[in-house]
């Protein structure tokens, strides 16, 4: 199966982006919008996935051009698009077995006195204080690791997010690879190659960055980013990169191909003795 990751390669997804955040076009804006969404209705039937699952389009039909005109009218637009592109986000993080964590910054979660202690004592209650917004245990490793990055997040940024991710399928696939270094070189080298590529295109979802980090612990894939408002600039998923999406979805579909094949060769091997 075959899907095109450089579908939004082009000046009109460009100009989309722009013309949201300027507020310019507004009728412009809108249809471009719609024809966004549209696209990714045609992508669920396609590929048989639920990644447009909003009543995004009901709004913008519901509106008359001369609507438009007014700033109102878009704002309202722009706030469903935003509630659109997070909920893209995590279904195309799903789909690509990527677990997410997510921490608000306010004031509320992370309170003042938090990051007036001294930096071990500030480890520590920052720690307790994610325990009681059940960050799990397990995770501790990846928190550790991007513990400078959350205090420069939370240091930088106002009324916004910080996502935490990894994905466990990406282990689990670099852990076989290594442990069958024969039987992947021998049989699944076109796969093999395959999933590296689309691993490339997965370091930020989104087309804008605050503070990101992207890579491994051990073998599990992570990525860590922010939203908010930094003062000047607002960053948030109504910035998601639409080539992310794509690459989340043909991740997910490339690594359960690889692991049915794999139990396919086995089950045969099986058959004929060659392993026990």
């Amino acid at each position: 199966m075959r899907i095109d990751r450089d579908s939004f390669w082009g000046g009109w997804i460009e100009a989309l982006g722009y013309d949201m955040m300027a507020f310019t076009e507004d009728v412009h804006t809108a249809l471009c919008i719609l024809l966004l969404y549209r696209y990714w209705e045609k992508f669920d039937e396609r590929y048989h996935t639920s990644l447009a699952c909003s009543s995004l389009s009901n709004l913008i039909l519901s509106r008359t051009e001369k609507e438009w005109v007014f700033q109102e009218e878009c704002l309202d637009l722009y706030v469903e698009y935003e509630y659109f592109c997070s909920d893209l986000f995590s279904n195309a993080a799903f789909i690509a077995g990527f677990d997410v964590f997510s921490i608000m910054i306010s004031e509320d979660i992370f309170p003042v006195e938090i990051w007036m202690e001294e930096k071990k004592a500030r480890k520590r209650a920052l720690l307790d204080f994610l325990h009681t917004r059940g960050f799990p245990d397990s995770w501790l490793p990846l928190f550790w690791k991007n513990l400078s990055k959350i205090e420069r997040s939370y240091g930088s940024m106002e009324d916004g997010e910080i996502i935490i991710m990894q994905n466990r399928s990406i282990g689990a696939y670099k852990k076989f690879r290594r442990e069958h270094k024969e039987m992947v070189h021998n049989y699944f080298a076109e796969e093999e190659q395959a999933i590296e590529d689309v691993l490339d295109d997965l370091m930020y979802p989104l087309t804008y960055t605050n503070v990101h980090d992207n890579g491994y612990l051990g073998d599990n894939y992570y990525i860590y980013f922010d939203t908010g408002c930094d003062g000047y600039n607002h960053l948030s998923f109504s910035m998601l990169s639409m080539q992310w999406v794509i690459s989340c979805v043909v991740l997910g579909k490339l690594l359960r191909d690889f692991r049915d094949k794999v139990y396919q060769l086995m089950d045969i091997q099986l058959e004929f003795g060659l392993i026990s």
